[in-house]
């Protein structure tokens, strides 16, 4: 629904916002997400320890000598649930912890952990357990990928270039990838690549959602519920890059 309104870039930073769990008074992900946004943008910021931001944007050419003007906005949202759910907003990192010492080896309960980590500016200490999970776990995606956001922000531009590159290998429909392409080039100050990257990333996106909906449209006709339209189409997809996979073997186009 989002990609028929307009102005089409504020509704897509709005969707990637409405993405980021944020309750009132743990704004730590929200608080990240615009220190990231105004780093890839070139946008003087500062953040206090209660995780306030302020971004500071020049006047456009020819405004100089107008008055400025002050934005303010909440980062928190109101949580809310259904009566009689159980699920417990602010506790949610007593519980992970609780999950690893049952099943210490448990992957998401590690893989959680580290994005909290990361989210809380702990960045070395969640490298750690990305490269951890990449060591035991080299299929999954998520765990690379959070490494290479990692090394950015703890300044080692090389070996994340290095890291996209093998990604990009054979993985060139993730957004995600262009995505943080972009951060690093935003660390190096190559604004054009930046720019170039987030088109690419803002493209991949719409690709991808495309595919989806077209796998899903016959489902959504017979009013198919929506959990199990995400688990059916889900299922196709693995299927499809399974089969891709064997024809890159053949001479059969796919």
């Amino acid at each position: 629904m989002l990609d028929t309104l307009q102005p089409q870039e504020v509704f897509t930073l709005f969707n990637q916002i409405l993405q980021i769990p944020r309750p009132s008074k743990h704004e730590e992900q929200i608080s990240q997400w615009l220190v990231d946004f105004a780093a890839q943008n070139n946008i003087a910021c500062e953040r206090d320890q209660a995780m306030n931001v302020i971004m500071r944007v020049p006047a456009t050419p020819g405004y100089e000598e107008h008055p400025g003007v002050i934005l303010q906005a909440h980062m928190d949202m109101v949580c809310e649930k259904v009566s009689g759910s159980e699920h417990d907003f602010e506790n949610a990192l007593v519980f992970l912890k609780q999950a690893k010492k049952q099943d210490s080896s448990l992957y998401q309960a590690q893989y959680l952990e580290g994005k909290i980590l990361f989210f809380q500016n702990k960045y070395e200490d969640a490298a750690k357990i990305f490269e951890k999970l990449v060591k035991k776990y080299p299929q999954y995606t998520d765990s690379r990928l959070f490494l290479i956001r990692c090394n950015i922000f703890l300044g080692n531009l090389s070996e994340a270039e290095k890291k996209l590159n093998q990604e990009l290998s054979f993985n060139s429909t993730d957004w995600r990838i262009f995505y943080l392409y972009s951060m690093l080039y935003g660390k190096q100050n190559q604004l054009d690549k930046q720019l170039m990257m987030l088109n690419r990333t803002e493209l991949a996106i719409k690709d991808t959602k495309k595919v989806y909906d077209n796998l899903a449209f016959s489902l959504k006709i017979r009013k198919v519920p929506k959990n199990e339209i995400k688990e059916r189409v889900q299922k196709v997809a693995k299927i499809l890059k399974f089969l891709k996979k064997i024809f890159s073997y053949t001479k059969i186009r796919f």
